[in-house]
């Protein structure tokens, strides 16, 4: 796995100041000097910020975050809309930030930041003004309600970026394969323009002020967050509970469905890194060898869209994840 370093401090609300960590050692010391990232070739932060024991994870790791399980936290709940083209991403996305807006009518469209990547998806920020407390399953919160909003406007997210550490593009940074800007978008200017008229935007950076921060409480939103919240912590304890069995019973008998379901159907756009990194962590638990590994599960995540790097990248991750094994070749993580 690439090993991520930390490279800036953002303070919160809260007591402690939370590290972002992204590759490549960029520097980025204020949320102003988001706007004058120009011409950088594949600039990155990470999708949530980081308490302290990020840093003491990284130094006895040396320098990776596989494996975090400490608590993060964020602001914005992101929301990635990417698809074979533009058009239709640009679609999508009309849709998910008309829902949005009128579910939490408190926010107006300066409020939601939008965002074309550079190359043939867009990035959607919904604040979230309660500022929810940081913790261990935050991520799980967020991508549960993220994915509901989504149902909700009958269109498709990448599920992926809810990891813990998962790189995210930084705006006016320049995308390596298209040589476009992740530029800012005005709302009006996603709701009508062509994608032909974006990427002409894209070619160069574009200077904007940070998102205006909403002034009023959400409720609405605040009230979501705490019904998904709740709904993640059960998904968890459920997990716990099947694993506890496992170990009972001296390791997992069976594959899950969702592995069996990857290495027969692939899956469709959305969800793809994170449902190949959990059924390479289910054949860990198995002591699966990592040639069979990637045998099995690498013609479905190609067909599904992945490159070959990206796909290697997420099943090296998920095999890694899984470190104790059990005797009758199981795991009690993953």
């Amino acid at each position: 796995m690439t090993a991520y370093i930390p490279w800036a401090i953002a303070t919160s609300n809260h007591s402690c100041a939370y590290i972002d960590v992204a590759t490549r050692g960029l520097a980025w010391r204020t949320e102003k000097e988001e706007r004058q990232w120009t011409r950088r070739p594949s600039a990155l932060r990470d999708s949530f910020r980081f308490d302290r024991g990020m840093m003491e994870h990284l130094k006895v790791n040396a320098g990776s975050a596989a494996g975090f399980a400490g608590a993060v936290w964020s602001n914005v709940l992101l929301f990635d809309l990417d698809r074979e083209n533009l058009d239709d991403a640009l679609g999508d996305a009309r849709r998910l930030v008309t829902v949005l807006l009128h579910r939490y009518t408190k926010l107006d469209d300066t409020e939601i930041a939008l965002y074309f990547s550079g190359k043939k998806g867009v990035h959607i920020g919904l604040p979230l003004t309660h500022r929810p407390d940081p913790g261990s399953t935050f991520h799980l919160t967020a991508r549960t309600l993220a994915g509901r909003l989504a149902k909700l406007a009958g269109v498709v997210i990448d599920g992926g970026i809810y990891d813990k550490v998962r790189p995210f593009r930084l705006p006016n940074s320049r995308h390596p394969k298209t040589g476009l800007h992740k530029i800012r978008l005005e709302h009006r200017e996603l709701m009508h323009l062509s994608a032909d008229a974006v990427r002409k935007l894209a070619e160069n950076p574009r200077p904007f002020d940070p998102p205006r921060l909403a002034s009023e409480l959400v409720t609405e939103l605040e009230y979501d967050w705490n019904q998904a919240a709740d709904a993640a912590a059960r998904q968890v304890s459920a997990k716990i509970a099947i694993r506890i069995e496992d170990v009972a019973a001296g390791g997992p008998d069976r594959l899950n469905r969702a592995t069996l379901d990857f290495i027969a159907n692939g899956v469709g756009e959305g969800d793809r890194h994170r449902l190949l990194f959990s059924a390479a962590c289910n054949l860990a638990e198995f002591g699966c060898p990592a040639r069979l590994a990637f045998a099995l599960l690498m013609p479905s995540a190609l067909d599904s869209g992945l490159t070959p790097n990206d796909a290697g990248r997420q099943i090296e991750c998920g095999l890694n994840a899984i470190v104790t094994p059990l005797p009758a070749g199981g795991c009690s993580g993953g």
